[in-house]
């Protein structure tokens, strides 16, 4: 069962300038170490910067927390299969929150065009939830 959904639209080029701007202060900020070494590798790092950004964003409101609650950028990481397929990885508060919600599966499609970069998360799992003293299994219909 889907859990939780979010997508995030980039403007690569404000990722550009926030980088040229602040440095290793907003890498550090928003970017696992390995991140940065896995975008810093390729001709244009502003695009998997953005795509990372995005998909950070998008997890976010798939947990429904937004970047608050504890949830924090480097919680929520980015890294790729051998094939190339991304995988995101949970860590802290993030973690605890997927969980929480009774995640056990969640997943990321990244894309870019032009100057954007877009990301969808999908939070999936059994729901299970505390309403008015009565507990609600949705995915085997109990009510």
């Amino acid at each position: 069962m889907i859990l939780g959904l979010g997508i995030d639209l980039v403007h690569i080029p404000r990722v550009e300038k926030a980088v040229n701007r602040w440095g290793e202060k907003f890498l550090s900020r928003v970017f696992t170490s390995e991140e940065c070494s896995y975008c810093m590798k390729h001709k244009q790092p502003a695009h998997g910067l953005a795509l990372r950004f995005a998909a950070k964003e998008a997890c976010s409101k798939a947990l429904g927390t937004g970047m608050r609650l504890g949830v924090t950028w480097r919680q929520m990481a980015i890294a790729h299969e051998p094939s190339g397929k991304p995988v995101l990885h949970l860590s802290g508060s993030a973690l605890k929150k997927a969980t929480d919600l009774g995640a056990n599966n969640w997943h990321v499609s990244l894309s870019h065009e032009g100057e954007y970069a877009t990301a969808v998360v999908i939070i999936s799992g059994q729901l299970v939830s505390e309403r008015k003293g009565r507990s609600y299994t949705i995915l085997n219909s109990k009510f």
